[in-house]
């Protein structure tokens, strides 16, 4: 946990609650793995199931506490960034379970000091994941944003309606009425052209 925590020292900066939740969610993430790993394996097949099922524990609680907190924020519904975070999850055990076996082996079988080799990778990996973490969250709030504007411009054309038709009462509501006329002929016709599609006619 403590492992965790020092990785994301470099990144205190705003927002600081982004980094509280990082933090956090690293850190209960990373003792729970290490809970797994640290059971003591008397052979290299107990040892390989051991690292891989630690990884996987680490990235469902990374993924399910990510989700949870989007979720809470209202950026979202559960099964929405559970879609965008499920590839992340299927790269991630298959990715890192071998590195993590191997690295595990030499600690135990060859030298502590075998880590110190594996340490240019694991930032290499860890700086990776952080971008494409950042460059995902940018896209969901960018999501935000357009249903956010589009809202507003809803709302605004509705305001322009309906104050255009105020200023004439021999008028007032026609603009409305013809909108919701074209909109319901709009759904038929779709709706018929998808009708169409699926009628076959008999030779």
């Amino acid at each position: 946990m403590a492992v965790a925590a020092l990785g994301l020292v470099l990144h205190f900066e705003r927002p600081y609650s982004r980094w509280l939740i990082w933090t956090s969610s690293r850190s209960l993430a990373g003792g729970l793995a290490a809970s797994l790993v640290g059971v003591r394996t008397d052979s290299v097949g107990l040892l390989i199931a051991a690292v891989i099922a630690a990884a996987a524990t680490e990235a469902v609680v990374d993924m399910a506490i990510g989700v949870g907190v989007y979720v809470i924020r209202r950026h979202g519904t559960f099964a929405n960034h559970l879609r965008s975070l499920g590839p992340v999850f299927i790269t991630t055990v298959p990715l890192y379970a071998p590195l993590l076996v191997l690295l595990v082996y030499a600690y135990s079988a060859v030298s502590p000091w075998s880590v110190l080799l594996f340490f240019g990778p694991a930032f290499a990996a860890q700086r990776f994941y952080r971008l494409y973490q950042e460059e995902r969250e940018a896209t969901q709030q960018l999501g935000i944003v357009n249903v956010r504007l589009e809202q507003a411009n809803v709302s605004f054309t509705t305001a322009l309606v309906a104050t255009l038709d105020a200023r004439d009462r021999y008028t007032a509501g026609h603009s409305a009425a013809v909108a919701i006329y074209a909109r319901d002929i709009a759904e038929r016709s779709a709706s018929q052209l998808e009708s169409s599609e699926w009628y076959t006619p008999q030779a």
